[in-house]
């Protein structure tokens, strides 16, 4: 497959792909999460100060790649998931229980 290269693309589908121009529409927990160690670290910390949503958490997980952390915080999130029986979802993780799945 032959990677798109976006900045040829309408603006519109730039507007659309822009995660942080979509940060005030978010009305349920959202979790982003990114390696340190590796990947989108830049776009991580701009969209972390763009961010006035609380229900948006932005961690940036140490000693991860983009990659590395998917594994791990997938667990993680589903067994929050599974043991938040609560009418309002009162789910909270952090990068430190993410590394400590890593090992």
């Amino acid at each position: 497959m032959v990677p798109v290269d976006f900045a040829r693309l309408d603006p519109r589908e730039t507007t659309l792909r822009r995660a942080v121009d979509w940060l005030p529409s978010v009305r349920r927990p959202l979790f982003v999460i990114e390696g340190l160690a590796r990947g989108n670290v830049d776009d991580l910390h701009d969209l972390e100060r763009a961010n006035r949503n609380p229900l948006i958490h932005v961690m940036g997980v140490p000693g991860a790649t983009h990659f590395t952390d998917l594994a791990p915080a997938n667990e993680l999130i589903a067994a929050k998931i599974l043991a938040d029986t609560g009418a309002v979802c009162n789910i909270a993780i952090t990068a430190d229980e993410i590394v400590a799945r890593m090992r």
